[in-house]
């Protein structure tokens, strides 16, 4: 019985594909060209210097060897890069290093790659190969494994996230070294 049933739902269903397969015009594709994008330029500046101001207060201050910049696209690439945050309430200023950094005018990140050391508070470095700044919350974060120095104690983590406005630096599974 089951064979039967089996066979007639094969036999339906070759001849419904064959009725629409000679009723149905065939179909025809039309490809639509796509607008031309035009290619942009990069600005490329030596010796670049930024300014950022809030509240008529110096914010964020960078400086860069090399610089890309697409000002359609809202995004920078730099090369050597230092740069100096200062924060409100804060007395000491958080410096930054790498080796490059890529800068999102929309999203408001900055990127930095490569040999990326970050001072903060006193004798204190935090060494890593990545390190994101989200300029709109005022953090820094990685996901990349980290080397906190301040003075002679090391703590290295998997991870970090650095609130700039309260100077409260977080690290994933701290593991603390201390040399005498």
């Amino acid at each position: 019985m089951f064979r039967w049933i089996s066979i007639g739902f094969i036999a339906a269903s070759l001849l419904l594909w064959l009725f629409f397969a000679l009723s149905s015009e065939p179909l025809e594709l039309v490809l639509e060209e796509a607008p031309e994008l035009k290619e942009e330029t990069p600005m490329q500046v030596k010796g670049l210097e930024l300014y950022e101001y809030k509240d008529d207060q110096e914010h964020l201050r960078i400086f860069a060897t090399d610089a890309l910049i697409y000002e359609q696209r809202e995004a920078s690439f730099l090369e050597n890069v230092s740069a100096i945050v200062y924060e409100e309430g804060r007395k000491q200023p958080t410096f930054i290093k790498s080796n490059r950094a890529s800068m999102d005018g929309k999203s408001k990140l900055v990127t930095l790659k490569g040999e990326v050391e970050l001072g903060y508070g006193k004798d204190a470095t935090l060494s890593t190969a990545v390190l994101f700044y989200d300029q709109k919350t005022d953090k820094i974060y990685n996901r990349h494994p980290v080397l906190v120095k301040r003075n002679r104690d090391q703590v290295r983590a998997r991870k970090m996230e650095y609130d700039l406005k309260k100077g409260v630096l977080i690290l994933d599974k701290p593991i603390l070294q201390v040399y005498q």
